[in-house]
């Protein structure tokens, strides 16, 4: 009988505390809803400004990547516009949730637009790549403005009234929402063998077990091999894009498509992720996709999702931060040793 009050009361504990983060995250949206564009993404990059002020963590964490990523191009600056950036990237994300596709079709310019139709008369199966770079948020609209739809993976949040309610916003454009989990290579593949297209982002951080390091600006990072492994198993083009606001309208750049089998034919011998990093194409395919999205980064250094530790775990990092310098070494000493496991 306490057993059973006990579980009552440690779930409607759990319940109450899964309710304030929802909350908060409601309040911002209708203060957002309500401003003028314009306002509600100054009143973003104000909360990006005080995130940067309030979070040291994810503050620091900016600032060692960026400083060891840009080298000489990086000035002290630079992570609070990042955080201010972010801020607005958020309240984007929800005016766009609300916005009728008329009006969204007035503010959204396409460039390659030629690229992306060379690639689909071919009658392949595409795979979109991307990075969390400027206003990402809009290539989920991309079946709204274009008619084209796309499947890809989000790895929302644990609170499942969050989860429900990111899922419905990134949703919203007409993309289908995938999870991240549980035979994801399989449910890629059928996507692309199916004759429908999938987007990748590819900025995330990888399993280190995989043992795939990719050169991204100067430094080894772990990179997951699935869209390298994806496009040579179907025979699917790779087509990178990303999108950016520029002088108060946002555009969507796609570039020209890559063709996987050019980077060799060797895929035949793999047959899961993990032995991945053996074949010389994935290697080399996802060696050229980082180079890209690096390319894309450099252009729009503080347009960059640099918050995320992409080169190091978050707990690695948070001892990284307090032993001081030392990142650079760290990086490469750990792929070192990684690879040769």
């Amino acid at each position: 009988m306490n057993k059973n009050r006990n579980k009552h009361a440690a779930g409607t504990m759990e319940e109450m505390f899964s309710m304030i983060p929802y909350l908060f995250v409601m309040g911002i949206i209708r203060v957002i809803r309500v401003l003028p564009h314009d306002a509600a993404l100054l009143f973003g990059r104000w909360m990006g400004a005080l995130g940067w002020a309030l979070d040291p963590l994810h503050r620091g964490i900016v600032r060692v990547q960026m400083r060891n990523a840009l080298g000489k191009g990086y000035h002290a600056s630079m992570p609070l516009k990042v955080f201010m950036n972010q801020g607005e990237f958020m309240a984007d994300i929800i005016k766009f949730f609300y916005m009728d596709d008329e009006t969204m079709k007035k503010i959204v310019d396409i460039e390659g637009r030629e690229y992306l139709e060379q690639a689909l008369s071919t009658g392949r199966g595409i795979i979109f790549i991307t990075g969390h770079i400027g206003s990402w948020h809009v290539l989920s609209h991309i079946p709204r403005l274009m008619g084209l739809p796309y499947s890809t993976m989000a790895d929302l949040v644990k609170n499942p009234r969050l989860a429900g309610l990111l899922k419905d916003i990134f949703g919203s454009g007409g993309v289908s929402i995938m999870p991240p989990k549980g035979g994801v290579t399989t449910m890629l593949e059928r996507e692309i063998q199916e004759g429908r297209h999938v987007c990748i982002t590819i900025d995330q951080r990888g399993n280190r077990s995989n043992g795939l390091f990719c050169d991204m600006f100067g430094l080894p990072a772990p990179t997951t091999p699935l869209p390298a492994f994806v496009a040579l198993k179907t025979n699917a083009l790779i087509v990178p894009v990303y999108s950016m606001k520029v002088g108060g309208r946002y555009k969507i750049y796609f570039s020209e498509s890559v063709e996987p089998a050019s980077f060799g034919d060797d895929v035949a011998e793999i047959d899961t992720l993990r032995d991945a990093a053996r074949s010389s194409a994935i290697r080399g395919l996802s060696g050229y996709m980082q180079f890209w999205l690096e390319t894309v980064v450099r252009a729009h250094p503080e347009h960059w999702f640099w918050m995320h530790s992409r080169w190091a775990r978050r707990k690695d990092m948070q001892k990284l931060l307090k032993k001081g310098p030392g990142f650079a070494a760290y990086v490469k000493e750990s792929a070192e040793i990684q690879q040769r496991l």
